[in-house]
């Protein structure tokens, strides 16, 4: 009976065991199918909900969807391509070049391909490698439209050609009215123009369509220091830093509104912060010596003065002020000096302005940008100088002056 048992219980199970395994086997092909479709169709929903999320400018949407369909599907060549276009939108240049490469494997259309890497290209203000590609990038915007507008519009303040600026930008507003970006340009451009209560009018419409917009809460706190409204401009100033402590523009913003406001040892302790940070910030050093002259303090004022002035000896304005600190101290010879300078300036200087308010209506005038540049070199700022002498090339680019001064000032031609 013992022997016999095993052995029958033997010819029992096995073809139980054999079905159980192929049933086993049958439900495990069926799960795996099931799995494979529902991953396909999960792929298929990402993708779907990411382009869409795309077109309506939704990037953080967009980007927890590809995140699925990247790992759906994560060699299809679409979802590289839309995280690819996300990268763009966002300024990840890196993760763009690979995405794009990793499409392009895959066998991505080419033309769609080449037009990320054009408006690549117009968003890094790279316009000269992008002017054979304006209007199609136009004709096809879609959503894109803003990144396009914006592109063509810091091209055409570069050559200032105000026109063209302000005709994009009125479409860029009617295209995408809920977008701070038109306004925030438009009080920029105001602002070149010394337009100030318009580049106020500007910067508060950037706001209201997005609180947190940190260039117009920027702009607006200068304009608002041009037109003396230092109390509104200080809540911008304190919003910035609210967001980044270590911000030394802002710091210097803060302490003029309280310098002018009669709050000097609220100032001076902004200040102290931002040469803390930045020892050689020009316009602190220069706040900082005008405070502490107003405060009776002229051996304070000339040692921050002193300091400034030797970065731009080319600045009248910077050489007038530590001329009346030395004056205060008694070194009239040394402050003389420097009010001559500032005396001898002044003609330039006017001229300079003069020629400033009519570049706009002469846009491609090379001579008219050629003086703009010599003066603003020789009177007012040897950086920004360069950057005049830069621009005439966007007209004329074989210019020799230009090419010369860029070469031997500038770096080897590359703007400070």
């Amino acid at each position: 009976m013992t022997d016999t048992l095993p052995n029958s219980a033997s010819a029992l199970t096995c073809p139980v065991l054999r079905k159980l395994w192929r049933r086993r086997a049958l439900i495990g092909a069926v799960v795996a199918s099931v799995v494979s479709v529902l991953a396909l169709l999960a792929g298929e929903v990402a993708v779907s909900r990411a382009r869409w999320l795309l077109d309506q400018r939704s990037h953080a949407q967009a980007r927890s969807w590809l995140e699925v369909a990247d790992w759906c599907s994560p060699r299809r060549g679409e979802v590289h391509f839309l995280r690819a276009r996300l990268a763009r939108r966002e300024e990840r240049y890196d993760d763009l070049r690979q995405h794009l490469s990793q499409a392009q494997i895959t066998r991505w259309p080419v033309h769609e391909l080449e037009r990320e890497q054009w408006l690549a290209l117009a968003q890094t203000g790279q316009f000269d490698a992008l002017q054979p590609h304006w209007q199609d990038l136009f004709l096809h915007a879609g959503a894109d439209g803003p990144e396009i507008c914006r592109a063509y519009v810091l091209a055409s303040m570069k050559r200032c050609r105000l026109a063209d600026a302000r005709r994009v930008l009125a479409g860029w507003k009617a295209d995408f009215p809920e977008d701070a970006g038109p306004y925030e340009l438009e009080g920029w451009l105001h602002a070149v123009l010394l337009e100030w209560s318009d580049a106020v009018a500007a910067y508060q419409q950037a706001l209201q369509r997005d609180p947190d917009h940190q260039t117009a809460h920027r702009g607006l706190a200068e304009a608002q220091m041009k037109q003396l409204q230092f109390a509104a401009a200080e809540e911008h100033w304190s919003w910035l830093l609210q967001h980044n402590p270590g911000d030394a523009a802002a710091h210097v913003g803060l302490a003029e509104c309280e310098f002018r406001q009669g709050q000097v040892a609220a100032a001076r302790a902004e200040l102290s912060t931002a040469l803390s940070m930045a020892p050689n910030h020009y316009e602190a050093l220069m706040l900082a010596g005008q405070l502490e002259l107003a405060d009776d303090q002229p051996s304070r004022a000339v040692v921050h003065l002193q300091t400034a002035v030797g970065q731009r000896p080319e600045d009248a304005e910077a050489r007038y002020v530590l001329g009346r600190a030395l004056r205060a101290i008694g070194e009239t010879a040394a402050a003389q000096e420097h009010l001559d300078y500032r005396q001898q300036a002044q003609p330039h200087l006017q001229r300079l302005n003069a020629l400033m308010k009519l570049l706009p209506t002469q846009p491609a005038d090379v001579p008219l940008r050629a003086e703009i540049a010599q003066l603003t070199t020789q009177w007012k700022s040897r950086a920004e100088g360069c950057r005049w002498w830069q621009s005439i090339l966007d007209v004329d680019p074989r210019h020799q002056a230009a090419l010369q001064h860029l070469a031997e000032h500038c770096s080897g031609g590359e703007l400070p």
